[in-house]
């Protein structure tokens, strides 16, 4: 059976919701480096998993040209994969932000799954916590650094017919430094979601 969609009153409120998770994600991501985060709006859509790289594609077009990636599978109540992209161009000034030489590699490597485990788990909690549902992290693994886009969006453990797509960018204030934060969310936790959804409006 075909799982319906948000509706548009359903959407508003997970809106509200992600916008929540997502200043706890920033405000954790501001704590370790000591610099103010600007973020966008959260960009919602529903998507088939075939298209789900070129809307990511468009998604971040004209940010950069190669990035690093870093993706952590989520499950229990709520089932997805998130990934964090990061511009290539801007990882340079995350190192230099952290104090890391730019001969460490491996270092850098360890910045970037640290921080996509603040930001992905942050965001993840406080949604989950909002609309009472249990969540678990698998730990975050490094798919690729200097590549194009689609090729560290493939990198995925599971497939989906349907999910969910939700997107918000992180740009640190004075620096060149931003990511994008992606979550895609299994056709089979739709109805969870929408349950927690509307025990969140209700109880307001």
């Amino acid at each position: 059976m075909k799982t319906e969609s948000l509706n548009e009153e359903e959407n508003e409120i997970l809106q509200e919701v992600i916008n929540i998770g997502m200043g706890q994600a920033g405000a954790s991501l501001a704590k370790l480096l000591d610099i103010f985060v600007n973020l966008s709006v959260p960009r919602v859509s529903w998507v088939n998993d075939d298209d789900f790289v070129l809307k990511v594609g468009e998604l971040v077009a004209d940010s950069d040209d190669s990035w690093a990636g870093v993706r952590q599978a989520f499950y229990n109540q709520l089932e997805g994969e998130a990934f964090v992209l990061y511009g290539t161009s801007g990882c340079g000034q995350l190192a230099d932000l952290m104090g890391y030489d730019n001969n460490e590699g491996m270092a850098h490597e360890e910045l970037l799954l640290d921080v996509t485990n603040i930001l992905i788990g942050a965001c993840l909690v406080g949604v989950a916590q909002q609309i009472d549902k249990q969540i678990d992290f698998a730990a975050p693994t490094l798919v690729g650094v200097g590549k194009p886009i689609d090729s560290l969006l493939y990198s995925r453990d599971r497939e989906w017919d349907q999910c969910l797509l939700i997107e918000v960018n992180f740009h640190l204030e004075e620096s060149n430094f931003a990511c994008h934060l992606v979550m895609l969310m299994s056709e089979g936790s739709i109805e969870q979601l929408r349950s927690g959804l509307v025990s969140f409006m209700e109880s307001y």
